[in-house]
């Protein structure tokens, strides 16, 4: 696959994740969404927000359309949706869990100098089997 074929794919992707202004720009609070793919597999993505806020129903939008595209491998889609997710949203942080049954793959990322460790406590740990 050439590189301009997989920019466009990249491109397509991304032209799915909608934002919007964030209505609460000064404050730091979370935002999570748990969607059920076709194949067994779900995917959560918590967010701390900065400017932009995923307007309603973007990410079932972009996994339904791009789920026959994503990685098979969750490490691989779990890192694709955070690549994607910081280009359009860019997050304070970011959190994206890939489960598929037996394999869970969770991927954090955050802005340089940006922490709230109190926030952050309040989340659950994701689960050991």
């Amino acid at each position: 696959m050439n590189a301009g074929v997989v920019a466009l794919d990249q491109a397509r992707r991304r032209d799915r994740l909608a934002t919007t202004a964030n209505p609460a720009e000064h404050l730091d609070y979370l935002v999570a969404r748990t969607i059920d793919l076709p194949d067994g597999a779900s995917v959560v993505v918590t967010y701390v927000p900065d400017r932009r806020i995923l307007a309603d129903g973007v990410l079932e939008h972009y996994l339904a359309g791009c789920a026959s595209a994503l990685p098979p491998v969750a490490e691989a889609c779990a890192a694709l949706v955070v690549a994607d997710l910081n280009n359009e949203l860019i997050p304070r942080w970011l959190r994206v869990e890939v489960d598929h049954g037996a394999h869970r793959v969770v991927i954090e990322d955050r802005q340089p100098g940006w922490g709230n460790a109190e926030l952050l406590s309040r989340l659950p740990v994701p689960a050991r089997d």
